[in-house]
This record gives C-alpha cells, structure tokens and sequence, in this order.
C-alpha cells in the first residue's frame, strides 16, 4: 500500500510538521516543487531524528596559478609594466606584470632566465642583475568533500521527481515521526512530497485482529 507524505513550505521559516508512521514502510521516491528556486534548494529526511537519505559528496577544485619573478640586485633604471625584458646570456624573455622591491613579476616568459646574467628593459632600458629565477606555478588538485545528507532541486529548477537517493535498504519503522529538515533555502513555495510503501499491517489494524 502506498502513502504519500507532502511537507508544504510557503515562506523560508515556515514551520513545518511531522508525520507519525503506523506501520512498517520502505521510501520509494522523493519530489520536489516550487515555483521559482533561485539557488540550490537543499533538504534531508529524517527518521526520528536519523536523516534516510544517502550523503551526497562532492568535488573541491584547487587552482594554483602563481606567476614567476625575477629577483634582481645591482640595476640601473626602472622596469615598467608590460614592457619586454630580456636576458642577456640565456636570450630568455618575458613581459613585466609588476616591478616591485628588487622584483619583476613576469608573464609570457619564454625561455629559462639564469642567474648572474643581466636583463634589459626593451622600452625603459633599465638592466638588473639576476640572483634568483623563481618559475610560474600552475596546477589544479581535486579532493573529495564529504556532503551532508541530502536531497535537492536544482538551481533554477522548478521540479524534480528523483530529487534524491535514499540509503541502501532503509525502512522506516512503525511508531516513527518523520520531519524534514531546510539545509538551504532559495526557493519560493515549495512542495515536497514523500512516497512510501507500507510494508505490513498498521497498528490499529493488527489490534482490530
């Protein structure tokens, strides 16, 4: 026998109720309405207090992406941004982002500057002596975040009807109360409806026998 359950979320903040279960019943599908959700709309379903929903992990992207410098010492002149430097024993060459305490912050290089040899500004002229040749970092590392347990809608969705997994093999059993639980707002008039599949008799039945 199927049940359905609908929580009803007019307002952000609106109280919402709990559902008392009379017989033992397993989660069949989870859906979710509203009519407008302008950022992920994020609830979880809980079983007396214990969430039946199967935690949704997710991906954290790191970028590293560090420019490379030069460090120079005995110079003449100023280097100015955006101008060419070049060096004068490796033929390296590179355009200047910054030029600042003893140190040129450097785009587009080409080539391997090295230490000891002398760069020359192309436009202003200024020359510097390399201590210290320091390449561009860039590279990108992933890792696992672990998500709270959870069913959603879509930013920008108004409906999904598999709006989240449950987990493996939960049943809810009788004399339970089931809530729900807001994890983040953003949607406007929501409808959020839970089918379960009664898996014996209910309370009062078996008393009737």
């Amino acid at each position: 026998m199927l049940r359905y359950i609908t929580w009803h979320i007019p307002t952000p903040g609106a109280p919402l109720p709990k559902f008392y279960i009379d017989a033992d019943s397993e989660p069949i599908a989870l859906r979710i309405h509203a009519d407008t959700c302008d950022k992920d709309f994020q609830v979880d379903i809980l079983d007396d207090g214990v969430s039946i929903m199967r935690s949704n992990n997710s991906t954290k992207w790191t970028f590293n992406d560090t420019p490379g410098y030069i460090e120079f010492g005995t110079h003449t002149g100023t280097f100015t941004v955006n101008e060419l430097i070049t060096g004068g024993t490796s033929s390296a060459t590179a355009r200047v982002s910054k030029n600042q305490f003893g140190r040129v912050t450097l785009y587009d290089v080409s080539g391997i500057f090295t230490a000891g040899e002398t760069i020359t500004g192309g436009s202003s002229g200024a020359t510097g002596t390399v201590d210290s040749y320091v390449r561009a970092i860039k590279n990108v590392a992933s890792n696992i975040v672990a998500g709270r347990s959870q069913a959603s809608l879509a930013k920008n969705a108004t409906s999904d009807v598999i709006a989240g997994d449950f987990q493996t093999n939960v049943v809810i059993r009788e004399g339970s109360w089931l809530s729900l639980s807001v994890l983040e707002s953003g949607a406007a008039n929501v409808s959020i409806q839970l089918e379960l599949n009664a898996l014996g008799a209910s309370e009062d039945t078996r008393r009737a026998q």
